[in-house]
């Protein structure tokens, strides 16, 4: 929301150098909230400020925000998460405090501002901050031990007594209760000593009669209690009564315990046992924090490897070693390095005699790199290592991890660490290179557990670029989680993702992918707690199902949901992305045609309608990958899927017989698709880097004759890869539908070798009608080159249309000759993927047997529609009555379509239908409630472009004057008022839907009215692939006489049924078409005030996951 005018604000806003020299030129005291970009400033203070301005009433007090990542003056203050507030008086520092401690702020303002007050009256001077960089204030947790005194001393009336006794010793009780075992209680809390001779006898004493629980700490405001669990052990003694008579007889044991069982009082052997104990009584309690003053830690980074030779044998030893030395891990992951990837690692020893043998064993197997973070960690993780030559190490460095992990026969020592700080942060960059990833918050979330998982995400040095806050409809969980659909969680877990905001983030950071998923944890919320008790599905998730975020597995599979979600965003190749600013009302070109518009949605569209399509994941079976020949079995044509690794005997790619240009690789999808998308790679494992650099894509219906892609008129060669690991992405311009695809090499490295994966959508989920049989596209858009009577006219040309009174059931020109053609105005530019066709009517002998297509974009100059570079002739009806049906393997992006017949059977006698997608213009104008953050604000959804698959979204009806959409094409179910989303409603199984899936609906009164007067009947038709026209008979639901679109009681009024048969139209319908010129003028904010809210787009790609081979919903599956 826009600040409103002459609004004041509390806090300045400095982001430019120029602006901070300015504030500092203020005179008074000026305290400075400085932020990182990254973290943003602190939110929880301001309220307190602004309390202490009302109070204090002084113009001497100045308040304000800086961002240090643009600031020059606050290079030391760059990159920190922790809140810090910089007090400047007269341009100098006066004052720091870290952290958000509203006590201590308040009382440094009161002060400060009373010193300025002093200096200004002359009777003081100022005193600059002498800044310490090694000290910082900090809230520490107080260190707390858990103790039960038991029943023998309660009963004994004992309890006052013991509870003096510690707190003379110094100790403060934080928190005492009450409490009566039962024996499952007991023997779960001593389940440590299960199996013991005094287990039974324990269990039965503790829950012979109620205990008294303490929690206890070392007492004092400054102290945090280190060594407090050992403390209360000495001070209790031990277990055995007459052991602590003996050795300790002041301790509480020895004064009050009678035996081992009846001992009086019971501790905590360890900080691990006071967790779990504290845990077992008290699992919400929150340690109280001390303030101190301590020593700032200077860290710094290394690089560390563990090579394959030692990762295989010692990785565990190593690992606890490293820890045990107070480093802490900050990233880590193993990788296969390929010897590219290795010799650019050690470039600098290229001409050393170790080199060869180097690089051999660091590609002979994973290895694993971690990010160490320590006080001086380059020097500290060198001496550890000791020399890099064995035998210099075994004589003088004995214990250093290079003698002590070193593997027998292994040519080079097992662990690498960084020469210097400089050298350290190039090779984390390099094999921890910046990233973007996606974070999804769910629905179950609350708002101030939101707050908190994105507190953490900046703690743990994420940056947010953006967010959108979506609320997905049943539909479109679907579809995020298409792959899983038919597992037994399926329905529950879209069920769940439907059920209310969702919180969508491109978070960026070294190491992105892998560093998100390490901070979320296990899928299992309980397996969380176990293993990382600090993951956010351990605090926040409540079980596999509900365990509060998910994330992408993958750069690849982030690329896809943020190009889904976020098309606005543009990925970089530095692995950050870009978000555009967005445009002032002034900048936004208004005059820009609607067709070229419609163009650039199209070209949205493709991204949208794009999912992997089986290779990588295995759902194309092994006998649909086919290939020209196969070098051997080894490299058969099934090893052609991306990110395939060497298994076995095996290898990492297909790779033929001979590399010639000759050679192909073939894929059957399985259905018709629609094809936006290639990626490759080269042979996986391989010493050799055999990869395609260059490649040609041909496609077929049938898997017979291919047809070669081609942009501008000329056969398209892609660029592909330059190593034998990366992936490459290439896009096509001219989206085609198919379901065989070939690959042809046509330059390569080496050999030809490669893996592939394709990207796309089922063509038939993707095509829609366009409007001819339901009536969307009005009559007076149907036109010919001539109509043999009013009872023929072009207008009875929709499919499926039946004689209705004096009205034939078909379009018949006046003379039937190959100059007729029947023409049909969309509205706008759209991509038309199919047609379909019938003749005469039932009983009819009148059809057309072959025709062509043309198309246009301003309805005076046509093309006609080509495959391979030639006129297509398609083949028709071989009766009056049967639906016979083409798809488009190169589809059409036009606003109008002629069809002309070429051949026929008496008399030329048409019905058409046309079949494709909207595009996301239109849809954007009715989005469902959609919120957008971060670095693109909150706007109207007219002001941005928002990418939605078309049946998803509702249209809204016309106001009276304005365009009743008659030239446009809307989708079927979306000519309602947009009022009201209700999902899940289930539809009749039709051709279109044939499992008779939910689809969100706008309801309210009037929608209804006219949904049951407007619905059209579904109808069946025969898909038939390109030079097969297969024929079946329809089964249509409307009956004779033209039932279609009837309401329940068979009956409909006159006015209505007349304007569906073209000849006359209710008033309000002639009023819209008069409107629409004025309508055409319409900027895109206007066209758009309509919708109400939005629902965020879903690229069918965004839910490509991590299949569980046991069938439950894994990371990927429940995220």
């Amino acid at each position: 929301m826009a600040k409103s005018k002459g609004k004041v604000e509390l806090q300045v806003e400095i982001k430019t150098q120029e602006q901070w020299d300015e504030l500092l030129s203020k005179e008074g005291l000026i305290v400075v909230d400085s932020y990182s970009a990254w973290c943003g400033p602190c939110k929880a203070i301001v309220s307190s400020f602004k309390r202490l301005k009302n109070e204090l009433g002084d113009d001497l007090l100045v308040f304000a925000t800086a961002e240090t990542d643009s600031i020059n003056s606050l290079e030391a203050y760059k990159m920190k998460s922790q809140p810090t507030f910089l007090f400047y008086a007269g341009g100098l520092l006066v004052n720091v405090v870290r952290g958000c401690n509203c006590p201590l702020l308040i009382k440094t303002i009161r002060g400060e501002l009373e010193q300025e007050h002093k200096v200004i009256d002359g009777k003081s001077e100022r005193v600059p901050e002498i800044e310490d960089e090694e000290e910082e204030i900090v809230e520490i947790p107080k260190q707390v031990t858990f103790a039960i005194i038991k029943p023998d001393a309660v009963k004994a009336g004992l309890v006052d007594e013991i509870i003096q006794k510690v707190e003379e010793s110094g100790m403060e009780v934080l928190k005492k209760e009450e409490k009566t075992l039962s024996k499952d209680e007991a023997a779960e809390f001593y389940k440590q000593h299960e199996g013991s001779e005094h287990f039974d006898q324990l269990v039965e004493f503790m829950t012979s009669g109620p205990c008294m629980t303490l929690l206890l700490s070392k007492g004092g405001d400054s102290d945090i209690g280190d060594g407090t669990i050992e403390y209360f052990r000495d001070l209790i003694g031990p277990k055995d009564v007459n052991i602590a008579k003996e050795e300790a007889p002041t301790s509480l044991r020895a004064l009050y315990g009678t035996d081992t069982v009846m001992n009086a009082v019971h501790g905590c052997d360890s900080a691990e046992s006071a967790a779990r104990e504290l845990a077992f009584f008290y699992p919400d309690f929150v340690a109280p924090t001390v303030t101190q003053k301590r020593k700032k830690k200077r860290l710094q980074r290394t690089l560390a490897l563990i090579r394959p030779d030692a990762l295989r044998t010692r990785r565990d030893s190593i690992i606890r070693k490293i820890e045990e030395s107070g480093f802490t891990i900050a990233m880590s992951k193993e990788m296969a390095l390929s010897r590219d990837q290795a010799e650019a690692f050690y470039a600098d020893h290229k001409d050393s005699e170790f080199f060869e043998s180097l690089v051999d064993n660091m590609t002979s197997g994973p290895m694993m790199a971690l990010c160490l973070a320590r006080e001086d960690a380059v020097e500290g993780w060198r001496e550890m290592l000791g020399p890099k030559e064995i035998s210099v190490a075994a004589e003088n460095a004995p214990d250093s991890l290079r003698h002590q992990f070193h593997v027998e026969d292994s040519p080079v020592n097992p662990l690498h660490g960084s020469d210097s700080l400089e050298a350290a942060e190039k090779e984390i960059q390099q094999l921890f290179p910046v990233q973007s990833t996606v974070a999804v918050i769910k629905p179950e979330l609350e708002p101030d557990k939101r707050e908190g998982i994105i507190q953490h995400i900046k703690e743990a040095g994420f940056k947010i670029q953006i967010q959108k806050e979506v609320t997905l409809t049943k539909d479109l969980a679907s579809q995020f989680y298409h792959e899983h659909e038919g597992k037994e969680f399926f329905d529950g877990l879209t069920d769940h993702m439907a059920s209310g905001p969702t919180l969508f983030m491109v978070l960026t950071r070294e190491d992105a992918v892998s560093g998100w998923r390490a901070l979320m944890g296990p899928t299992d919320p309980q397996q969380a707690l176990e293993v990382n008790p600090k993951s956010l599905r351990a605090q926040f998730g409540v079980d596999t199902m509900k365990n509060a975020v998910h994330g992408s597995s993958s750069v690849e599979k982030a690329k896809a949901v943020i190009e889904g979600f976020f098309p606005e965003v543009e990925i970089l190749p530095d692995g950050t992305v870009a978000v555009p600013k967005e445009e002032s009302e002034g900048e936004k070109d208004s005059s820009a045609p609607k067709e070229e518009l419609a163009k650039q949605d199209l070209q949205l569209s493709d991204e949208t309608f794009s999912k992997p399509l089986g290779m990588e994941n295995g759902s194309i079976p092994p006998e649909a990958i086919t290939a020209s020949s196969e070098l051997d079995d080894k490299h058969n044509a099934s090893r052609a899927r991306l990110n395939t690794k060497p298994e076995d005997e095996l290898m990492g790619a297909w790779v033929p017989s001979q590399s010639d240009e000759n050679q192909w690789l073939q894929v059957n999808l399985g259905k018709v698709t629609r094809l936006v998308k290639i990626a490759t790679q080269g042979e996986a494992g391989e010493s050799a880097s055999r990869h395609v650099k260059q490649f040609g894509l041909s496609y077929s219906l049938q898997g017979e004759e291919f047809i070669p892609y081609v942009e501008d008129a000329t056969e398209k060669v892609f660029e592909g890869n330059l190593d034998q690991d990366s992936i490459v992405y290439n896009s096509l311009t001219n989206p085609t539908v198919t379901q065989f695809v070939r690959l042809n090499p046509k330059t390569w490295n080496e050999n030809i070798a490669l893996r592939v994966e394709f990207y796309g959508c089922d063509a038939g989920s993707y095509s829609e009608p366009l409007g001819l049989e339901n009536g969307h596209i009005s009559s007076e858009a149907i036109t010919a080159s001539s109509e043999l009577d009013d009872k023929h006219s072009a207008s009875r040309a929709r499919l499926n249309s039946k004689p209705e009174g004096e009205l034939m059931g078909s379009w018949v020109p006046l003379q039937s000759d190959e100059n007729q053609w029947l023409q049909v105005d969309l509205g706008k530019i759209l991509e038309v993927t199919k047609v379909s066709i019938q003749g005469g009517g039932d009983g009819v002998s009148m059809y057309v047997t072959s025709f062509i297509l043309l198309y246009s974009e301003d309805g005076e100059t046509f093309q006609d529609y080509q495959e391979n570079n030639a006129e297509k002739v398609f083949e028709g009806n071989n009766d009056g009555d049967t639906v016979v049906s083409h798809w488009l393997v190169q589809p059409v992006k036009a606003r109008y379509f002629r069809l002309q017949p070429k051949t026929w059977n008496e008399q030329i006698a048409l019905r058409v239908e046309l079949y494709g997608n909207t595009a996301p213009g239109e849809i954007q104008e009715t989005l469902l409630s959609e919120k957008t953050d971060g670095n693109v604000e909150d706007t109207p959804i007219d002001e941005k472009l928002i990418e939605q698959p078309p049946s998803e979204v509702q249209q809204p009806p016309p106001e009276e004057g304005e365009d009743d959409g008659s030239k446009g094409v809307l989708n079927e179910d979306s000519n309602e008022s947009s009022t009201q989303v209700k999902e899940d409603l289930q539809q009749e199984a039709t051709v279109d839907n044939p499992e008779g899936e939910s689809k969100p609906e706008i309801v309210d009164e009037e929608t209804v009215a006219k949904k049951e007067e407007d619905e059209p009947s579904q109808k069946g038709e025969v898909e038939v692939p390109e030079g097969q026209a297969e024929k079946q008979e329809e089964g249509n639901g409307g009956g004779e006489g033209g039932a279609e679109g009837l309401p329940e009681d068979g009956q409909v009024s006159e006015d209505v049924k007349e304007s569906t048969d073209g000849e006359k139209k209710p008033e309000e319908a002639v009023k819209s078409e008069e409107a629409k010129g004025d309508e055409d003028s319409n900027s895109a904010a206007e066209e758009a005030t309509a919708a109400d809210e939005g629902t965020a787009p879903v690229d069918e790609s965004v839910a490509e996951e991590v299949k569980n081979e046991e069938g439950k919903p894994n990371d990927e599956a429940t995220s």
